[in-house]
């Protein structure tokens, strides 16, 4: 009978454990741009505090590409991707809070090679992370090109949109 209550208790506290884990508040992303030649680099925060946070994961998909589907959510396969790395290391390694679109480093794997950003076009980055904590975290957001080249991040309004949209 003792070895009934160990396993409820066991999975009472894998239960605790998941939805704890579950209440991680997301991440942020704010994006900077070089005014003189248009790199767009992407930083990863907490509430403002980019201090001890690695990039784990970072993928830019076509807004255009975000829709429902069936039981998957609505991010595409990751081979839809217009670029796609991770770390080498389960924590971030070397990557750090900011990155830089289509930059390439030792301390990431590129998956999907950098597509080039068209002028006008629409993204969403999703990106996985881990804190100054060690926690697992995501950061998601949109942004478009303008036909200048430069990048504005889409307000909370816009980007809640192209889920409601794009049902598939």
């Amino acid at each position: 009978m003792n070895i009934f209550k160990e396993i409820r208790h066991i999975g009472v506290i894998a239960f605790i454990s998941i939805f704890l884990l579950g209440c991680q508040y997301g991440l942020n992303i704010k994006i900077i741009q070089n005014n003189e030649d248009k790199n767009i680099s992407f930083l990863i925060h907490d509430k403002g505090d980019s201090s001890g946070i690695n990039i784990s994961s970072f993928t830019v998909y076509k807004c255009s590409d975000i829709k429902r589907r069936d039981d998957q959510g609505f991010y595409p396969t990751p081979e839809m991707s217009v670029w796609r790395i991770t770390s080498k290391e389960i924590k971030g390694g070397n990557i750090g809070s900011q990155i830089k679109y289509g930059s390439i480093s030792n301390s990431a794997i590129t998956h999907i090679p950098p597509k080039p950003l068209a002028n006008g076009g629409c993204y969403v980055v999703y990106a996985g992370a881990i804190d100054k904590y060690g926690n697992p975290r995501i950061a998601t957001m949109g942004f478009k090109i303008n036909t200048d080249g430069t990048a504005f991040q889409l307000n909370e309004n816009e980007y809640q949109k192209l889920f409601k949209d794009n049902k598939g």
